[in-house]
C-alpha cells in the first residue's frame, strides 16, 4: 500500500505497521518500520512498536534491543523500563 518509488507519509508507515500488527502481520509491520527509521529517523514510538512486534515474533534478543534503545531516546516510559526489566529477566534463564 506505500509505493516503494515514493517516501510515503510517516504517518502512513505508522498507521500501516499498526494495522498490520492489529492482523499478526508482526514481520511486515517490522519492515515498515524499518522504513519510516530510514525515512524519518528515529524516535522511541518507532522503537517501541518495533519491540512490540519482535515480542510478538518470539524474538526476544531484538525486542529487549529495541525497547532499550527507545528508553535511551526517552527515558520517562515506566511501562517500558518493565518490558525491559521483565526481557532481561527472561533472556538471562
Amino acid at each position: 500500500f506505500v509505493d516503494p518509488a515514493r517516501t510515503a507519509k510517516y504517518e502512513t508507515y505508522v498507521l500501516g505497521a499498526e494495522a498490520l500488527m492489529r492482523v499478526g502481520g508482526f514481520d511486515r509491520a517490522v519492515g515498515l518500520l524499518d522504513k519510516a527509521v530510514t525515512h524519518y529517523g528515529i524516535n522511541a514510538s518507532l522503537m517501541n512498536l518495533t519491540g512490540e512486534c519482535y515480542l510478538n515474533l518470539g524474538k526476544a534478543p531484538e525486542a529487549l534491543a529495541a525497547f532499550e534503545k527507545s528508553l535511551g531516546l526517552s527515558p520517562e516510559q515506566p511501562q517500558i523500563r518493565q518490558k525491559v526489566e521483565d526481557l532481561k529477566k527472561k533472556t538471562a534463564r
